[in-house]
């Protein structure tokens, strides 16, 4: 975008207020920022252009797979302006490539603005609807080309998006869990970097029906955590989809007393 600066000269003695300043009403320009010369008794205004009304258009793609599991989309404009996405499930990288080249079939010469109308046709212009391929490969397109509109408003797409809604958030660290024994000092080690919360695996592998023994272990192991840190330490449990239904009542309902800020999978 190019920018233009223009200095007006104010006259604090002059009672009209149409000749005391006088700016540009060419609508393209939009006051951005205010300078004061100290020097003088002159004020230095920066307006910058806005973006102009172009027919901006994808014309093209690329896929990049990463090994070991990652796969990143690149959706190029007509212009210099281009947009990143990733459009992967762990160890389907591939797969979701074969759809990315097939969606990505009804975007090329389309405007990239149009979010909304592009997922819509997406989602809705097959009979067959959902599942984790098609999403992940939807969700990468739609983070591809809201990083082309953020690009082409110079805003980041939260802006874009109404606003922030905070301006911090607790996060947590993930220790693993599967060797028990190293649970209470992984966890040490991320309260000391100053981590509230931490995430673990649960438990190894269970049978649809298993035995209490390995329930047991569970809570010795977020006992453990629980009794060196303290009820206020959060403790996020991760099952991983090692555990079937019936089991994962069971360990639902014996992990209660440790009150652990969720359990996933």
């Amino acid at each position: 975008m190019s920018v233009m600066v223009i200095k007006l000269i104010i006259n604090p003695t002059c009672s009209n207020p149409k000749q005391k300043l006088v700016i540009s009403r060419n609508p393209k320009l939009l006051l951005t920022s205010i300078r004061e010369n100290q020097l003088t008794s002159k004020k230095l205004f920066e307006l910058r252009r806005l973006p102009k009304k172009i027919f901006m258009k994808i014309v093209s793609y690329e896929l990049y797979q990463v090994q070991p599991r990652w796969l990143f989309l690149k959706i190029l404009t007509n212009s210099e302006i281009h947009g990143w996405g990733e459009p992967v499930i762990e160890g389907r990288a591939a797969t979701v490539a074969a759809a990315v080249n097939e969606l990505m079939e009804n975007l090329i010469g389309k405007d990239p603005l149009n979010i909304e109308d592009h997922w819509n046709t997406l989602y809705r212009g097959g009979f067959y609807r959902g599942g984790p391929v098609l999403m992940s490969a939807i969700a990468g397109i739609d983070q591809a080309l809201w990083d082309i509109k953020g690009k082409f408003f110079n805003a980041p797409a939260w802006q874009l998006m109404g606003g922030k809604a905070r301006d911090k958030i607790r996060v947590y660290s993930w220790i693993g869990g599967d060797r028990p024994t190293e649970v209470v000092q992984q966890a040490k080690i991320m309260k000391d970097k100053g981590f509230t919360a931490v995430k673990m695996n649960a438990v190894n592998e269970l049978q649809i029906v298993d035995s209490h023994s390995k329930i047991d272990q569970v809570i010795e192991r977020i006992g453990a955590l629980r009794d060196n840190f303290g009820r206020d330490f959060g403790i996020g449990i991760d099952f991983h989809g090692r555990v079937h239904k019936p089991m994962a009542k069971v360990l639902a309902k014996a992990l209660e007393p440790f009150s652990p800020m969720f359990i996933e999978e």
